[in-house]
Order: C-alpha cells, then sequence, then structure tokens
C-alpha cells in the first residue's frame, strides 16, 4: 500500500534513519547496508510503501552533493599535497583498469556496439565516495589513504564524465556552445570557487559570529557552486567537492561550525541519498534470469575485479599495507551517483540505428550492479576502518597525555575555548578543563557560554575551582595534572602595559608546565599563516617537541602555512622532528641569528598572520633579556592580530612559593 501522506512518509524516513544503528550494531554490519536494504524493501519494487517521488529525488540530490562536500572539507589537505602523486596515480589506474576491461567484455563477449561499449567504460570507471560516512564516524577522515581515495575520485570521475562528453558529442556533434563552455566558462567557474570563495568566506566569518548564519551561507556556497557547475558542464558532485577543497581551512575539524555541517548532513540527507538508491534498485531483475542475470552476472564481476586490482596495483607501488589497499577498494568500489547519471544520459543517446546507447536491460542490471558493489564496499570499508582505528589507537600519539586549562573571562571566551578545541585534538581523551576569574553572575555567564561552544562539537567542559587548601592557580594545575595552561593576554598584562602582571608571574614562578598567553582578536578558522619565532637553544629545553607538536598540529587542522624564523642550528632539529612523525605541513624557514632580529615577524606579517612567539623564564638556556620586553611588544606591534606567546615547559622542579625567576616589584 502506497503512503501519500507526507507527514507520514517523513516520520517513516526518520524512524529508519533512528533505527539503522541499532539495527546495525545487532546485525554487525555497517548502517549504510541497513539504510540501502530498507529503500530496497519500502520502495516500489518492494513492498510499494514509500514511491522515488520528487521529494525523495531533492534530498536525495543534496545528500549526495554533501558526501562528495563533506570528504572535501575534511580532508587533509597537507597530507593531500604530500600523497597527490599516488592520488593521481591511484586516479589514472582506477579509470584505465576497468575502462579496459569493460571494453574487452563489452565488446567481444557481450557483443556490443562500440559506441555502447564506450558508454559501459563510464559505467565501470566512475564511482561514488558512498562509503566516506562510515571512514569519517571512524575517525579516520584525514588518514593518508583517505586522501589518496578522494584524490583518486576526482581524477577518474573527471576522466569519466570527459569521457562521456566526447561520446556525447561524438552523436549530438561538436558546436561553438561546447568549446566556449569548455574554453571559457570552467576556468571561469573554476576562479569563483577557488579565488573568490576563501575571500568572501574569510570576511564574512570574520564579520559575523552567529553560528547558524555561518552554516547557512557555507552551504549556501556549496550548492551555489554545484548549481554552476553543472551549468558550466561539469557534474554538480564535482561542484560540491571543489567547494568543500575551497573551505576546507575554514572549517576545522573541532569547530562548532564543522559540527553543525556534519551534523545535517550525517543525519538527514545522506541517509535519504542512501534510502533513496536502494528504492531505485529491482530484485525481480535475478528472478528473471537469462540474458538480464547474466549482462548484471557480468558487469559485476568486470566493475569490482576492475577496481579491486587498481586498488592492489596502487598498494604494492605506494607501499600499502594490507588494512590500507582494503579501505582503498572499499572507498572507491561503490557505484552510485554517477553510474546513475551516465545510465540516464546513455538512455538518451540515441545511434545511426535509431536505438538508445544503453537498452533497458543494461539499465536494470546496472541497478542490480549498484546494489551489490554498495553492500560489498561498505562491508569492506567497515572492516578496514575498524582495523586502521585500531592500528592507529595502538601507535602513541605526541602529546596523547597532555592536559589542558583554559582561563576565561568575558573578552575572550569563544575565542580560547575555540583554540583549547583544536589543540585538545592531540588528546582526545582527556576532558578540557576550564577556570574563571570573574564572580558571581558574570561567571556564570562565562560558563554557559563556554559550554554552548564546546557543546556544539560534543565536547564537554569541565569546571575547576580554587580549594580553600589550593594558593594560587599554579596549585590547581598540579592538583589537575594540566600540561598547558592557556589564557587571555588581557588577563596577563600589568595596567602599564609593560610588564606582566603579579598573576601570571606568580604562575610562571611556581610551576614548570607550558603556558600559552593568548591576544585571538579575530576567529582562529580564518588564520591562512602562522608565522613563529624560536630563540636560540629553544632545542634543549624539555618542552621543545611539546610546543613544536602543539604549533605543527595547530597548522594542520587550519590549513595555514607555517613559517619559522630561527637559526640554521634548530632548522635541522626542527625538520627531524617533522620527519621522524610523518606531520605533512608546508613549512618555509627564515634566518633569525639573534633574538634582538625577532620584530622581523611583525614586518613581515600580513592580513590574517598569526604570530607564535617562543620565549622562556629567566635562568634557562634559552632565555634572552629583550624577552622581558614581551608585554610591552605585544601592545605595541602585536596588538592588532592574533598572536600567542608560549612559555614551554623549561624543568622538572616546582614551587609552592615564587622562585624570584620574575621580578615583579
Amino acid at each position: 500500500m502506497l503512503i501519500t501522506d507526507l507527514t507520514l512518509i517523513f516520520t517513516l524516513v526518520l524512524f529508519i534513519i533512528w533505527m539503522a544503528p541499532s539495527v546495525a550494531r545487532w546485525l554487525r554490519m555497517p548502517s549504510v547496508v541497513i539504510l540501502l536494504t530498507a529503500g530496497i524493501i519500502l520502495g516500489e519494487h518492494g513492498l510499494g510503501l514509500l514511491r522515488y517521488d520528487q521529494s525523495f529525488q531533492l534530498l536525495g540530490r543534496i545528500g549526495m552533493l554533501y558526501i562528495m562536500f563533506l570528504s572535501a572539507i575534511e580532508m587533509d589537505l597537507e597530507g593531500f599535497r604530500r600523497s597527490r602523486g599516488k592520488g593521481l596515480m591511484f586516479g589514472m589506474l582506477t579509470f584505465a583498469v576497468p575502462m579496459v576491461l569493460g571494453l574487452l567484455t563489452s565488446r567481444y563477449m557481450l557483443g556490443m556496439g562500440w559506441g555502447s561499449s564506450m558508454m559501459m567504460v563510464t559505467v565501470y570507471a566512475a564511482h561514488t565516495l558512498l562509503t566516506y560516512p562510515i571512514v569519517s564516524r571512524g575517525g579516520l577522515a584525514r588518514h593518508r589513504v583517505v586522501s589518496i581515495a578522494v584524490g583518486g575520485t576526482i581524477v577518474c570521475v573527471t576522466l569519466a564524465l570527459l569521457l562521456l562528453t566526447a561520446i556525447t558529442s561524438y552523436y549530438d556533434g561538436v558546436n561553438w556552445i561546447l568549446l566556449l563552455r569548455y574554453l571559457v566558462l570552467i576556468p571561469l567557474y573554476l576562479l569563483m570557487v577557488f579565488f573568490v570563495y576563501p575571500k568572501i568566506t574569510r570576511r564574512y566569518l570574520k564579520s559575523n559570529p552567529d553560528p547558524m548564519l555561518q552554516v547557512i551561507f557555507v552551504l549556501t556556497l556549496v550548492f551555489l557552486s554545484a548549481y554552476i557547475a553543472d551549468m558550466v558542464g561539469l557534474q554538480g558532485i564535482l561542484g560540491a567537492f571543489f567547494a568543500g577543497l575551497a573551505l576546507n581551512k575554514f572549517v576545522p575539524a573541532s569547530s562548532p561550525l564543522m559540527n553543525r555541517v556534519a551534523f545535517l548532513g550525517n543525519a538527514l540527507f545522506i541517509p535519504f541519498f542512501l534510502l533513496g538508491v536502494g528504492m531505485l534498485v529491482d530484485v525481480s531483475v535475478f528472478l528473471h534470469g537469462g540474458e538480464a542475470l547474466v549482462l548484471a552476472s557480468v558487469m559485476l564481476v568486470v566493475a569490482l575485479a576492475g577496481k579491486w586490482l587498481a586498488a592492489w596495483l596502487t598498494a604494492r607501488l605506494a607501499g600499502m599495507a594490507h588494512g590500507e589497499r582494503r579501505l582503498l577498494f572499499g572507498l572507491s568500489g561503490a557505484k552510485a551517483a554517477a553510474t546513475l547519471a551516465v545510465i540516464m544520459i546513455g538512455r538518451q543517446i540515441i545511434d545511426s540505428e535509431g536505438l538508445p546507447l544503453l537498452s533497458q536491460q543494461v539499465v536494470s542490471a546496472a541497478i542490480v550492479l549498484i546494489l551489490i558493489s554498495c553492500l560489498i564496499s561498505s562491508l569492506v570499508t567497515d572492516r578496514a576502518v575498524k582495523q586502521l582505528a585500531q592500528e592507529q589507537k595502538n601507535n602513541r600519539r605526541l602529546n596523547d597525555d597532555q592536559q589542558l586549562l583554559l582561563a576565561l573571562d568575558n573578552d575572550s571566551v569563544r575565542d580560547i575555548v575555540m583554540l583549547g578545541l583544536i589543540i585538545n585534538r592531540l588528546s582526545p581523551q582527556r576532558p578540557l578543563l576550564a577556570i574563571t576569574p570573574e564572580k558571581g553572575q558574570e561567571a556564570k555567564d562565562v560558563m554557559n557560554r563556554a559550554e554552548r561552544t564546546a557543546a556544539a562539537v560534543d565536547e564537554k567542559l569541565e569546571w575547576v575551582k580554587l580549594r580553600q587548601t589550593d594558593m594560587n592557580i599554579a596549585a590547581v594545575m598540579r592538583r589537575q595534572g594540566v600540561s598547558t595552561y592557556i589564557v587571555n593576554a588581557r588577563q596577563c598584562i600589568h595596567d602599564n602595559g609593560l610588564r606582566w602582571n603579579d598573576a601570571i608571574i606568580d604562575i610562571l614562578n611556581t610551576t614548570s608546565r607550558q603556558t600559552m598567553i593568548c591576544n585571538m582578536v579575530q576567529p582562529v578558522n580564518t588564520v591562512r599563516r602562522i608565522l613563529v619565532a624560536v630563540p636560540r637553544y629553544a632545542d634543549r629545553e624539555i618542552g621543545f617537541r611539546q610546543w613544536l607538536a602543539t604549533i605543527c598540529h595547530l597548522a594542520s587542522e587550519l590549513g595555514a602555512k607555517l613559517i619559522i624564523y630561527t637559526n640554521s642550528i634548530l632548522k635541522a632539529r626542527i625538520r627531524a622532528f617533522m620527519e621522524q612523525n610523518n606531520i605533512p605541513l608546508r613549512v618555509t624557514y627564515r634566518e633569525l641569528a639573534d633574538w634582538e632580529d625577532m620584530l622581523l615577524i611583525a614586518k613581515d606579517r600580513k592580513e590574517n598572520d598569526m604570530s607564535i612567539i617562543i620565549v622562556s623564564r629567566p635562568a634557562c638556556v634559552s632565555y634572552h633579556p629583550l624577552m622581558r620586553l614581551m608585554p610591552d611588544m605585544m601592545k605595541r606591534f602585536f596588538n592588532e592580530q592574533p598572536t600567542i606567546v608560549i612559555f614551554p615547559e623549561q624543568n622538572k622542579e616546582e614551587q609552592s612559593e615564587p622562585a624570584g625567576l620574575f621580578d615583579i616589584a
């Protein structure tokens, strides 16, 4: 019985989406498989309860675009740049291998004409990142294999679409409009996405802190890009992906904006897409047997064998492990959006005999191919993700035992919490701790704002209060095992602006823990470059690896270029550290022979740059007398742009009374 009431349809779909994870855990299968199966059962070719009407087409289309957008916006761009050669290689192989197998089998085994055989090549070559949500939920979105698979997918789909365009042009004839589209409109479109989008996004995020409007703004850009891509002759899925690449650096993985954007897609639009794909499947093709069953079997074997062989060749050439090869195949094996587009176009192209290039039997067999490939890819990806996630968990991460304490006041709640959330991804098993100097109602307001910011990314903020036995914040830090203290610069600079105030001096004198004094005058996700000043002998301090790991992680999360000012000896030490820990970052080194030249950073700084200055406590090996002037320098030279002054951990002896390291008189 077909359900026609729109409210009941939406309620039923929400019930399926709600139950899918529970059923998946019970059956030990991915949620993707459950949603596809539910679509088959409830669709017109199953029980007939739901019809694949315009509402499913609309929401499914949005879900398909969302998958491509999320795969780009969650990508580790630095890892992608480092592995772009492997991504290109995989894209070429995952297009060429199915192309060769598909052309030979279609022409000589199935007896199709050359036009139909070439159209079948595009069916075999194109694939959809349908199993990407499994990777994202498994916490592997920034894994190098995912970057290779996503980059390869774009190469493969682009080549498939170019081949499809060539076939269409052959039968329709080449015209000036088509040439104009490819020679003029597409370059203009790419210019808009990769040059105009970043500029307007940075300006908007800096001027409008409203989280709801930020989400609407980002999604507007994404779907506008997809629409224009369709208009200029590209596919909308490429447009959504390009928009994700352009906006990647503005939406850090741990930001509330990322959480809200991903929530919409994962909770609603992507499940609608998966249900819609299932509703298109007609299982009766298997029951009729005969030629349709043979055709479906051949297409299934060729498609999966071509993708598996391409993944195997890439893994061998790139030196990947077994689990990585399995993940590569799982991400590239599913047929859905791109395949459906090719099939529909193939039905519309008429050959010289007046027949469509792809017959109805091919369409039915392709739908079966979509079903089986999605099921197999989902299972393979799920197993690979579990294996790689466990391996990643077993490998000890940099600073994975750090504990952050945030000092929050009315002026810095959102920016300091955002910074803390990003840094805390180095040790996600530790909760963020926070303390506030405010009193009464102001303290409650600070706490509420901080908790809302953290809750936006599903993080919990734990508040710490001074006990009667705590002499100062340093005592709280020792009691809570704090490794890094993050505080707003306004809480640390004396009223005269020339020196640190008594509160921060007390902390620096009585604890050796890393302390970050921050002047966050703009949202951290709008930073383009990070300029770091490193003093001589900084590598001889205990906290060298800690602050370097923190800065590298911050640059990676923000997609920012890292520029380090230091001497040649420290340059070699920093390079060695990054190579040993496989940190893929774009780093530029500039000479800083003496700390007296530290203000070179202020001279070289541009709009949307962040300055990070590594200083030292007195009596430590990397200390320079000019470091006493940092409060005055921050006010005079670093007041208009984001700046962080880092006091690294520098000794293991901690004292309950000030040791006189700073002259506070």
